[in-house]
Formats: C-alpha cells, sequence, structure tokens
C-alpha cells in the first residue's frame, strides 16, 4: 500500500510540472508602451496582438489617417479596427513600432496566425450552430442584411442566423474571445499575414462581409498588397524573448 501512495504522489507531481509548463507557453501577456496595444503569448518568444489594430492605435503613426465610412455608417471610431490599409501599410506600421521600441514587431505568417486561431484546439470555427456565430465573430448577419440589403429577402443570403447590432465593424473585443484570450480572430476585418501567394498576400479570418465558410481559422484569401479595403485590417506579433 505504501507503494502505491508513492507512486500516485509521483504522478500528481509530474502533471503539476507539466500545467506550469504550458502556462509559461501560453497566455502571459505584454502591453506595448507607445500605442497600449495588448499582446498574448502563443509560443515560445512569440506573443500576437490581442486585437486587431485600432484606428487610434494606427493613428499614433499616421495622425490623419482616416478609415471613412461606408453606408453613412463610420468606420473611423478609435476603437474600431483600423481599414484602407494596404499590406504595405500594416508592415510599414509594424516596422515603425520596431524603430520606435527598440522591440520586434511584424505581421504574422499564415502558420502564427492559424495556430492563434485554433487556440490548441482541432477547430474551424468557434461554434457549432449558426445563431451562436454572433457571440465570436461578426460576420454577415441580419443586422447587415437589414441595412445593406433591405430589398433582398433573409433567404436570398448566405448568413448567419443570428443579429449582433453591428452592421459593419465592431469595436474590437465587442464578442467573446477564443481559448488563448484573443478576439475577432474570425470576422469585423480580415487580416493580412506575411505569408505570400504568388504576387499577393494571403489574409486570414474573414469580416464583417463574410458568410459562414469564409471565416473560419483554415479559409486564406490572397489579396494583391497594395488593395485597400473597408474589410480588412490586421493584427501584429512580437519576437519576445
Amino acid at each position: 500500500m505504501k507503494r502505491i501512495v508513492t507512486i500516485l504522489m509521483f504522478a500528481a507531481f509530474t502533471l503539476t510540472a507539466v500545467m506550469v509548463l504550458k502556462e509559461d507557453v501560453y497566455g502571459e501577456t505584454y502591453t506595448d508602451r507607445v500605442t497600449s496595444m495588448e499582446f498574448v503569448k502563443i509560443g515560445a518568444g512569440l506573443y500576437i496582438g490581442k486585437y486587431e489594430v485600432t484606428n487610434a492605435q494606427y493613428r499614433k503613426f499616421k495622425p490623419n489617417h482616416n478609415s471613412k465610412a461606408l453606408h453613412e455608417i463610420s468606420l473611423n471610431g478609435d476603437k474600431q479596427p483600423v481599414v484602407y490599409v494596404s499590406f504595405d501599410d500594416a508592415e510599414e506600421f509594424a516596422k515603425w513600432l520596431s524603430h520606435k521600441t527598440g522591440m520586434k514587431y511584424r505581421l504574422p505568417t499564415e502558420k502564427e496566425w492559424e495556430t492563434a486561431c485554433k487556440a490548441g484546439a482541432d477547430i474551424d470555427t468557434y461554434w457549432e450552430k449558426s445563431e451562436d456565430a454572433c457571440r465570436y465573430a461578426n460576420l454577415m448577419d441580419e443586422t447587415h442584411r437589414a441595412k445593406v440589403f433591405p430589398y433582398l429577402p433573409q433567404e436570398s443570403l448566405i448568413m448567419v442566423n443570428c443579429e449582433d447590432g453591428f452592421v459593419l465593424t465592431a469595436p474590437v473585443g465587442s464578442k467573446e474571445p477564443n481559448k488563448f484570450g484573443l478576439y475577432d480572430m474570425l470576422g469585423n476585418v480580415s487580416e493580412w499575414t506575411d505569408t505570400p501567394h504568388v504576387d499577393k498576400r494571403i489574409t486570414r479570418g474573414g469580416s464583417w462581409t463574410s458568410i459562414p465558410e469564409r471565416a473560419t481559422c483554415s479559409y486564406s484569401k490572397p489579396i494583391l498588397p497594395k488593395t485597400w479595403a473597408a474589410d480588412i485590417g490586421f493584427r501584429l506579433v512580437l519576437e519576445k524573448k
């Protein structure tokens, strides 16, 4: 009996050690002093933005940037994700912040982005039922249809079966996070990655214009790097030892 108890105690100690190691790899946070952007650790020495870069944060770099309006609805609020930024614009922002802070900021690779999106699980979305999608992602929904396509019946559009109150972009963090504590990995704005595809760059995550099939952790869309649009933004990664 005594021998068995000793083995069980050792097993418990081993499990605790593994859990501590995992916490050291995932979940630690870091806040940038220049923009106040928050980053979450997703791997050894690698952090990713907790939120998409906002208009207010981007305007630290380009004070006159205007994310404009669409359908008479503003996309330019301080807490809304910055849009009308090309791949080159996003890259320049990362270089500026790196120079300003002495840290290494950059766009994520496609693989890094997908790792962050899946958050350690073998999943492609965060919901099973269409009506639950609005808890996690700002996609094409009834709110969007009613404002932008009021002349079209609901059944004529492929969209999530819910209503979140946001016609276009939502302020970052308006939805529930994934298991890593990251917000808006799916929906809101498509996000530039550093991964090339012929003469284009891969975007990930889908946006407020997306049907459900295009807002998954695995769906990717190549876009010309000079493109700027009302549904494309970005988040950064930080290499930090």
